[in-house]
């Protein structure tokens, strides 16, 4: 974005209209309820497409270089199990934590969804 958009993002006062500007920016981009939370998940997830996007159309050693570097958003997936198994979390809940797009450009959806099967740390820990 230029100056001038910024300048025009910086005086928008109401989420909706946040919500309304960004979607030039961000087509396609789905948000279900109009939280904060809810906008970086969905603008979060935009991102991961964009990622995958440019890993189908790649050659060979840029598609490693981008599954390296989704592996960093795998670990925060593993964090979130974690956390989730730590709070008793549900598995459906632990299952939303979870960006599964990352897991699926990674080929890992299986061992993901195995790990959020997990009800105890230690059979976490034994699992990895």
């Amino acid at each position: 974005m230029d100056e001038k958009t910024l300048q025009k993002l910086e005086e928008i006062n109401e989420v909706n209209q946040f919500t309304e500007f960004i979607s030039q920016y961000y087509p396609g981009i789905n948000i279900t309820s109009y939280t904060i939370e809810e906008i970086e998940k969905a603008l979060f997830h935009t991102y991961i497409k964009l990622i995958g996007r440019i890993i189908f159309i790649s050659p060979r050693n840029m598609r490693i270089f981008l599954k390296n570097f989704l592996i960093k958003y795998e670990i925060m997936n593993i964090k979130r199990v974690i956390l989730g198994t730590i709070l008793g979390i549900s598995i459906a809940d632990k299952s939303i934590l979870v960006n599964k797009l990352v897991e699926k450009y990674l080929d890992n959806t299986e061992f993901m969804d195995e790990l959020i099967e997990i009800s105890s740390l230690d059979e976490i820990q034994l699992f990895m």
